[in-house]
């Protein structure tokens, strides 16, 4: 081979690995996103971005829903563009209807599938898992999707999860300081 056509390749091979470098791929197919609703996320953000925003269940635990705008629009549903509703699907104006749960973990419990409308693989995938095997025995604190995820700052699984280990510390504590 000669000169030139050793140049040419390692050319090709260099850009190649530059196109990898910017664009990454990712390690989970883009999903489409749910049809939009007609409320715009700065209608929202309008009184959730103020700060102490609360609401209380019946035990008395209150639900913070303060959105920080920035973190929100630097999250992967943020960047792609998603609406509030397209998660919310039970807002469609205000006042909003009651949560319909007398618990924090209730309300989360019961919110975390709406990853699935996205996610339907992802959310398959777990059902055999020992958390979910959890929470179908009855243990209410087994983890969910948005316990380790997080709801409104969702990271691209591309990016480096830092503090992946301290996301199972959190309920796992015994077993992480070993």
């Amino acid at each position: 081979m000669g000169f030139k056509r050793f140049a040419v390749c390692i050319s090709v091979a260099g850009l190649a690995c530059l196109l990898l470098f910017v664009f990454p791929a990712s390690a989970e197919p883009a999903q489409p996103a749910p049809p939009a609703q007609g409320i715009d996320n700065e209608t929202c953000l309008t009184c959730h971005a103020q700060p102490d925003q609360t609401t209380q269940f019946p035990s008395g635990e209150l639900l913070y829903v303060t959105i920080d705008r920035e973190t929100f629009y630097a999250s992967v549903h943020g960047r792609a563009g998603y609406a509030c509703v397209q998660c919310h699907t039970d807002i469609t104006g205000y006042p909003h209807p009651p949560l319909g749960a007398a618990t924090r973990r209730e309300y989360v419990v019961r919110s975390y599938t709406a990853c699935a409308r996205c996610h339907q693989d992802k959310y398959e995938a777990t059902l055999d898992s020992v958390h979910q095997r959890a929470l179908a025995g009855g243990n209410i604190e087994a983890a969910v999707c948005t316990d380790c995820h997080g709801v409104h700052n969702i990271a691209p699984p591309t990016e480096p999860r830092e503090r992946g280990p301290h996301m199972c510390e959190r309920c796992h504590s015994q077993i992480y300081n070993l």
